[in-house]
């Protein structure tokens, strides 16, 4: 059987996170070809195709039929129900169910609500960039699944990292810094940095339990300057590389634009000592 993923033209992104969906976590469809319909219309399989029609056709991957009321639903989410109810989904179900309702929202015009619904930084957001796409390459629909396909991979892989960093950072030790509330945790993943700051930490000091490396980043808003701290930690490991920015914010011991760096041999608990915060 030949297997096509069947949606509209100038595809949005609920259409194709629905292709998406289909490639990454339907069995044996990684892959398979794409055909292209005006909005509304679906797709009579012919020969010896198996096609599957999502956000057109009145199908049940489409959530334009009616009968549906004014339920917030998606394509996407609809697939995204499939993958789960035939147990195709073996892990982060929580990161990919979340990444489906940000698509709803959007697909339903939700975002309309959102904070600073109209600031220039929502330009940036995939679903924008996925028009512009429609516009540069026209009628190259394959081209536009394809980049998007590839950003939908970094956006789920964000929204994994997120779902831990939320769980790590509920097992950090919260320590008083001068410049109020600090977190310490040893873990690779670095999403927690960003995340927890977001969240009112001042300080974050992350000791990475497989490079070594530690990094201590602060919030700019808190006027917090490293300086001191990045002399001690020169002064109690010598051989490693301590990087303070010029924002004097962030105080780095690893970075992944510099693999050239020296983890410190310092544990968690000697970097706390050094800084007088254990």
């Amino acid at each position: 059987m030949k297997k096509l993923i069947v949606t509209h033209i100038k595809p949005d992104l609920d259409a194709l996170t629905s292709v998406w969906l289909i490639h990454r976590f339907w069995p044996e469809w990684a892959g398979t070809g794409l055909r292209f319909v005006p909005a509304g219309s679906s797709y009579q399989p012919k020969g010896d195709e198996e096609v599957v029609v999502v956000d057109t056709g009145g199908g049940r991957f489409d959530h334009h039929q009616a009968g549906r009321g004014g339920e917030l639903t998606s394509a996407a989410e609809l697939v995204f129900k499939e993958i789960v109810s035939q147990g195709w989904l073996k892990s982060d179900q929580e990161a990919l169910k979340r990444l489906v309702a940000v698509v709803t929202q959007i697909d339903n015009f939700r975002e309309l609500k959102w904070p600073e619904a109209a600031a220039d930084y929502h330009l940036f957001s995939l679903a924008e960039i996925i028009d512009a796409w429609s516009l540069l390459y026209k009628d190259d629909y394959p081209r536009v699944v394809a980049l998007a396909e590839m950003a939908l991979d970094g956006v789920y892989l964000n929204f994994k990292n997120r779902v831990r960093a939320e769980k790590e950072i509920k097992k950090g030790v919260e320590v008083e810094t001068p410049w109020g509330r600090g977190l310490v945790m040893a873990t690779a993943n670095g999403a927690v940095e960003h995340l927890a700051q977001k969240m009112g930490y001042s300080v974050v000091i992350r000791k990475d339990p497989h490079k070594g490396n530690v990094r201590i980043v602060g919030r700019w808003d808190r006027d917090v300057d490293f300086t001191e701290w990045s002399k001690k930690l020169r002064q109690a490991d010598p051989q490693a590389t301590w990087f303070l920015h010029n924002s004097k914010c962030m105080l780095l011991n690893g970075a992944g634009s510099n693999t050239t760096m020296v983890p410190t041999k310092l544990s968690l608990d000697e970097v706390l000592k050094v800084l007088e915060l254990g």
